[in-house]
């Protein structure tokens, strides 16, 4: 349950309708400080990048890829995923890049704008992607 939840932390980057439960954001609070700041969100995406960079170098081939594709509510959307976080279109998804998804996303559900993403900001995302299929 823990590894989909920060998968879907991951995800929830580049693929906002991927997430298909409420999101607990306990898991996403690095720090435990009772709330989920813009750092604890791009730490979780980047602890979540590391588990499918398997020979850590610091970046994710496509082929190191066949693990996010079995998980729940993912079949069929890798690709689209990996066009998301594939800025350069190298084949090669780094750090860089994934910690500059992050931001924008966070930027994205932080829709009241304190620095902190809430539970209620969560729900409404995922009501919103759960609209949107």
């Amino acid at each position: 349950m823990r590894r989909l939840l920060l998968a879907a932390a991951f995800l929830a980057c580049a693929a906002p309708a991927a997430a298909q439960q409420r999101p607990n954001l306990a898991e996403l609070d690095m720090d435990k400080d009772g709330k989920v700041s813009r750092a604890d969100y791009k730490a979780a995406v980047m602890k979540e990048l590391i588990k499918y960079d398997k020979d850590r170098d610091g970046r994710v081939l496509r082929a190191e890829l066949p693990a996010l594709a079995k998980l729940p509510g993912m079949r069929g959307q890798v690709d689209r995923i990996w066009k998301t976080y594939d800025h350069s279109g190298d084949g090669v998804v780094t750090k860089d890049e994934v910690a500059a998804q992050a931001d924008r996303r966070f930027t994205e559900l932080d829709t009241d704008r304190d620095g902190v993403f809430s539970q209620a900001e969560a729900d409404a995302a995922a009501a919103a992607a759960r609209k949107a299929r």
